[in-house]
């Protein structure tokens, strides 16, 4: 009976933390209705080719980010929340960071040695190919930034904290854009205002998740830790195998942007991607749940697996997918009732986008009635049967396997784990 008691206790207790922190996380990621309110702002001052531009490179380079991560944003989610020695941490979060930021600085120089290749790809036959190479250079430095920017509030993930990046990723980096490309529209800069707005506000975030970090690790002991190239090679065997689910979402979300850039020639091309960049940010309203719980699922599995608490795994997952099916039936509903007032109030030139918001819509809702169950793979599984799932992580019965997986644990039969 005390065994039954203490089990339901230590239930309670991960539920009312991974809502606690889903609820942070919400709150976060509110800062997406932020970016969409500056989306008016946006076509009003620097026109529907211009921001249609900005959309497509900001697709390319959040694709490149992908590979400039190097899995390490997961990988910091499963080995920091399993090491009771603060050195181990240290070192984790050493190797995390020298190898993403060398990533991403030699991802910025490909981009701007090869940003004539990538200017004619995405810019048609007859238009102004200097002026967008110029754009691609400058804006090449925002890789960097935001690969550091996702590290490093991963580590402050890992340590279970949810709540302090709220501020940094979806307030001041949101805000601050709005802000500065306001300023430099009204300086006159409309060429690359907007590109120089969104690396002003990705530096600051940087610098701010710099302070966070500092907060939750010791970093004046980095310089004296020393880089482990065996916990590098440990941590790099677990993270690159990361990258395909990684780059597949990203694929799956941000490439339609670019094809609509390099199928439609010229200024319609821009147009076409700055209209499906308007659909894709609304609907991205529904995966502020369902990211929600994802930010919080993976290092809360990771603690719970590093103590045995199989069975809390298996009702947090439970509970989390109760929660997602229930916000989102009435979020999609919602929005789907409301899709010519909502984007009525993104001004004339939004109006097409309503077939496409649908679409994305539903889209979104289906991956809802699975739950966390990806993010939990992640971390419980193998890294082959990671890389397995990543590669094949949009297929419908990949899926149902997961989820059929789950729920065998939750009838009672034991959580089978691959060995690590």
């Amino acid at each position: 009976m005390k065994g039954e008691q203490g089990g339901l206790a230590a239930h309670q207790s991960a539920r009312k933390e991974m809502t606690r922190g889903a609820s942070l996380a919400l709150l976060a990621r509110l800062g997406a209705l932020v970016e969409a309110a500056g989306f008016p702002i946006f076509l009003w001052l620097y026109g529907s080719v211009t921001f249609g531009l900005f959309a497509t490179l900001y697709a390319f380079v959040r694709i490149a980010s992908g590979v400039t991560q190097m899995g390490m944003d997961v990988a910091l989610q499963r080995f920091v929340p399993s090491y009771d020695n603060e050195v181990d941490v240290l070192r984790a979060l050493l190797v995390a960071l020298v190898t993403t930021l060398g990533a991403g600085i030699l991802g910025a120089l490909a981009l701007i040695v090869f940003a004539p290749d990538i200017a004619r790809l995405i810019n048609g036959e007859g238009q102004d190919i200097t002026h967008v190479v110029g754009i691609i250079r400058v804006y090449a430095w925002t890789l960097p930034l935001w690969t550091g920017v996702e590290v490093l509030t991963a580590c402050v993930r890992a340590r279970r904290k949810f709540g302090p990046e709220i501020r940094i990723r979806f307030f001041y980096e949101q805000v601050l854009r709005i802000l500065f490309a306001v300023i430099l529209a009204v300086a006159g800069m409309t060429a690359y205002g907007l590109f120089l707005a969104h690396i002003v506000s990705m530096a600051i975030a940087a610098i701010l998740s710099m302070a966070l970090v500092s907060r939750y690790f010791d970093l004046k002991k980095l310089p004296t830790i020393g880089f482990d190239p065996k916990l590098a090679g440990t941590m790099l065997h677990y993270a690159l195998p990361m990258m395909p689910a990684t780059l597949i979402q990203r694929f799956f979300s941000e490439l339609p942007v670019v094809l609509l850039n390099v199928i439609i020639p010229g200024a319609a091309g821009a147009t076409a991607a700055g209209l499906y960049s308007i659909a894709r940010k609304l609907s991205s309203v529904m995966q502020v749940i369902h990211n929600s719980f994802d930010y919080v699922i993976a290092p809360l599995t990771a603690f719970q697996k590093g103590r045995g608490g199989r069975d809390a795994i298996a009702d947090m997952y439970a509970y989390s997918t109760r929660l997602m099916i229930a916000f989102g039936l009435v979020l999609a509903g919602g929005m789907i009732g409301a899709r010519h007032a909502l984007l009525d109030l993104l001004g004339p030139e939004a109006k097409p986008a309503a077939v496409a918001l649908v679409i994305l819509v539903l889209g979104r809702l289906s991956t809802f009635f699975f739950g966390q169950a990806p993010a939990m793979v992640r971390i419980l599984a193998s890294t082959y049967w990671t890389l397995a799932n990543g590669i094949l992580a949009y297929w419908p019965w990949e899926r149902c396997y997961i989820s059929l997986w789950m729920i065998m644990a939750l009838r009672g039969r034991p959580l089978r784990l691959p060995p690590d």
